[in-house]
């Protein structure tokens, strides 16, 4: 009875923070661009209104939209966030039972336990974006994966590639994690026997349905609709447009719609963006703002700041055990010392351990294709390795020692009091390692930090100390007047505000500025702000200034 208590008292503790959050921030940048393009999509079957990503997510986030317009209009834009977070509830439920499988039941609640007091969960588990779904259709496959694999039923089948399916349709990488990951694990199992003709002759015929199954389903996220595979987009300067008039495959992929032709055209963009250097920007990266000769190297120290640290102490712990593990028994022998090899021992893990494996897999499958990315990198990208390394850390609770029990007990509350210190901005939290979120802005901007979320803050910060001189710089989607800001534009990177720019002027004045428009617009290198130390953070994201 008290493991049911607990168990509902965490789901209850992760829905209370999602929705304190969601009233206590403004609409971010993407929300009020992906819930009309789904809108689009659900509406007029029309994908060109945003063809860098798979549908699925944009549509499921916009649901709320055909049963009420206006919600467009809402300061905290509740209901489409209301989507994100009924698959944060569900996932906080599958990452539950999928460490009781591993490790035991108190193991599950206390993977339980470091997802729900994540800050990247509960930050990006609040926001109308893509990522979160997307986790969401990662982890489930895997889990759905691992249960099933040694019963795979043709009902079976039609399930596992529907949700295959989804995580396709949610977005394109997906299909590098979940491919990569499901072809190691049955490598691991089934060893030299996936090389014999014998082995496929029993699962060809189930492979290639499952495959037919996903297939339908990421089509049916596109209505059945057909489309060139190189998209409806004629514009007069694009390549292929130029080589359409000499190959005639070209002029094929432009110009014959034909299924899933949408869906290829989104995977040659995510192609092209994520392997080439043709959409590399200029970003914030540790205190710097420019283009990077291998962005997908920043993954590496951002996750390393971005993640509590007592978090990444389970998380090592985790590791080690799991390593540990690999020299248990095979086949009633003790692997002897001069086989004691990494390599060896993968090849002769038992079905447990084969299992074990399964979420470091998709962990290094995540980090590995990141790291060959040639876009900067923000943390929500990896987002799939936290609910995986919450399972892969939850086995520390089958410790004996009372000392280590202790210790587990102490990081725990470290971890929750840095979690909640955070909220209820928690994608503007970064750990003790560079002195907490008053520092973030010194290393970090964009989506690591400041997606413009702080204007309910803001708003709140001005009454509160009878600020009638404000100028800000607001880097965002929303209007800062819809929130009763009292203010004088400054430079800024705001989408939505039509007052007039006035000139930075710091006498008789206090200064807001985001922390990406510190960047963005040149205030880092302003002479008149640029040694001035910020009085306040407002909203994890917003500078204050005044002398």
């Amino acid at each position: 009875m008290r493991h049911v208590i607990i168990f509902f008292g965490l789901l209850l503790i992760l829905f209370i923070q999602l929705i304190f959050s969601t009233l206590n921030e403004s609409p971010v940048f993407d929300e009020l661009a992906f819930a009309p393009a789904g809108y689009e999509f659900l509406t007029k079957h029309d994908f060109r209104f945003e063809p860098f990503s798979p549908p699925l997510t944009r549509e499921i986030i916009a649901l709320p939209m055909l049963l009420d317009n206006t919600v467009m209009q809402d300061p905290v834009f509740f209901w489409p966030r209301f989507m994100v977070m009924i698959f944060a509830v569900i996932l906080a439920v599958i990452v539950y039972f999928f460490a009781i499988r591993l490790y035991g039941k108190n193991a599950g609640l206390f993977a339980l336990f470091l997802y729900v007091f994540n800050p990247e969960i509960l930050a990006r588990g609040h926001y109308a974006m893509t990522d979160f779904i997307t986790a969401f259709f990662i982890v489930l496959s895997v889990f759905i994966f691992l249960t099933w694999k040694k019963n795979f039923t043709y009902s079976k089948i039609i399930l596992f590639g529907i949700v295959i399916g989804c995580a396709l349709a949610s977005k394109f990488t997906s299909l590098p994690y979940l491919l990569i990951t499901f072809v190691s694990i049955a490598l691991l199992e089934c060893k030299t026997r996936v090389f014999k003709k014998v082995f496929w002759r029993k699962k060809i015929g189930r492979l290639f349905f499952l495959i037919g199954t996903t297939l339908v389903m990421v089509w049916a996220t596109y209505f059945f609709t057909w489309e060139p595979a190189l998209g409806y987009r004629f514009d007069t300067n694009r390549l292929a447009v130029q080589l359409a008039k000499t190959n005639p495959l070209v002029k094929f992929g432009l110009e014959v719609p034909i299924p899933l032709g949408s869906y290829l055209s989104t995977i040659k963009i995510n192609i092209r963006h994520n392997s080439t250097n043709d959409f590399v920007k200029e970003s914030v990266f540790w205190g710097n703002y420019s283009k990077f000769s291998f962005p997908g190297l920043a993954i590496i120290p951002i996750f390393l700041i971005k993640t509590p640290i007592p978090f990444l102490i389970f998380s090592m712990v985790g590791i080690f055990m799991w390593y540990q593990s690999l020299g248990e028994k095979v086949s009633g022998k003790k692997l002897i010392k001069k086989s004691n090899n990494f390599f060896y021992k993968l090849a002769h893990l038992k079905e447990k351990n084969v299992e074990k494996t399964l979420p470091i897999i998709l962990i290094l499958v995540v980090f590995i294709t990141m790291l060959a990315s040639h876009v900067l990198l923000v943390i929500r990208y990896i987002l799939p390795v936290y609910p995986f390394l919450a399972i892969l850390s939850s086995q520390v609770v089958l410790v004996n020692s009372r000392k280590l029990k202790f210790a587990i007990f102490l990081l725990s509350l470290w971890y929750v009091v840095g979690t909640v210190s955070a909220s209820p901005h928690y994608i503007s939290y970064v750990n003790e390692f560079i002195g907490g979120s008053d520092n973030a802005y010194k290393y970090v901007a964009e989506g690591n930090l400041d997606l413009g979320q702080g204007l309910i803050a803001l708003s709140k910060y001005q009454r509160e100390n009878r600020i009638n001189n404000l100028q800000l710089a607001y880097f965002g989607v929303a209007d800062p007047q819809d929130y009763g800001i009292s203010y004088e534009r400054i430079y800024d990177r705001s989408i939505a505000d039509d007052k007039k720019i006035v000139s930075l002027k710091l006498e008789g004045n206090t200064v807001a500025i985001s922390a990406t428009c510190w960047y963005f617009c040149g205030y880092y290198k302003n002479p008149l702000i640029m040694s001035l130390k910020p009085v306040d953070v407002v909203g994890g994201s917003i500078l204050i200034f005044h002398r």
